[in-house]
């Protein structure tokens, strides 16, 4: 239970950035400087401080786009550089005005000073886009009474693709289609030591390694006797036979 309440508080945590970006968005219309008992508005002043207003509006929509297509991660950089471009642009109009002529006849307002502020949190959120978060990702729960199998996801079974390659007696055997592995195994042509490859792997792995792995769980295991199945293409041989009769290829013993 603790540990539930702790991962809900990290996923919390992750909506820093999105509140400051929105402070620094909304505060932008409030007052910033007064002057003779009269309020100016960042809006107001204008000119080049609408880049200030960019800044936090560009960290406030990435954020939520990002955050709807579960990327949030990806808004990292982006709130990053916007936040410290509004950041440092603030910084900097604000020396201008310390040593302006004007300085002495108007006074600093809580608008320029919450911006700022905003800045700074949506700047300190970024630490907790985690990579890969999968926080607002929704896992459908499929009731066991259902037939279906969508894939060979149900009962732990993993839909293999590709085209693989396997080693039989030190020869790479290959290409055979994914969903053909499942009578290799059954016919025990592919065991979980078996080495075997396939485009985008970093090398020969054991077949236990791999994606295969899972369909030992599952397959029911055939004892076939020497020369009862082609190392091929996995098809059942006729007794006393030196070449398959649905491959063609000469019948190597298993």
């Amino acid at each position: 239970m603790e540990s539930e309440n702790l991962s809900h508080e990290t996923n919390n945590l992750k909506y820093i950035s999105l509140i400051g970006s929105a402070i620094s968005t909304i505060c932008f219309f409030a007052p910033w400087i007064g002057c003779g008992g009269e309020t100016i508005s960042g809006a107001s002043i204008g000119k080049e401080l609408w880049l200030i207003f960019a800044s936090s509006l560009i960290s406030f929509l990435s954020f939520l786009f990002f955050n709807s297509s579960k990327a949030l991660y990806k808004a990292k950089s982006i709130i990053t550089i916007s936040s410290l471009i509004g950041l440092i642009f603030l910084i900097y109009n604000y020396i201008r005005f310390q040593t302006g002529e004007l300085h002495s006849a108007m006074e600093i307002k809580w608008g320029s000073i919450a911006t700022l502020i905003g800045f700074v949190v949506s700047i300190v959120g970024v630490s907790y886009l985690k990579y890969g978060d999968i926080s607002n990702v929704t896992i459908a729960s499929v009731p066991k009474k259902h037939s279906f199998d969508f894939g060979g996801w149900l009962n732990n079974k993993v839909k293999i693709t590709g085209k693989w390659y396997y080693i039989l007696h030190n020869e790479p055997i290959g290409p055979i289609e994914g969903a053909q592995i499942t009578k290799f195994i059954r016919n025990g042509i592919i065991t979980m030591e078996t080495k075997v490859w396939k485009k985008g792997m970093p090398g020969w792995l054991s077949a236990a390694d791999t994606e295969i792995g899972q369909q030992f769980k599952s397959v029911q295991l055939s004892k076939p006797t020497n020369n009862s199945y082609c190392g091929n293409c996995g098809s059942k041989l006729s007794p006393d036979v030196n070449y398959c009769n649905n491959c063609g290829s000469k019948i190597r013993p298993i």
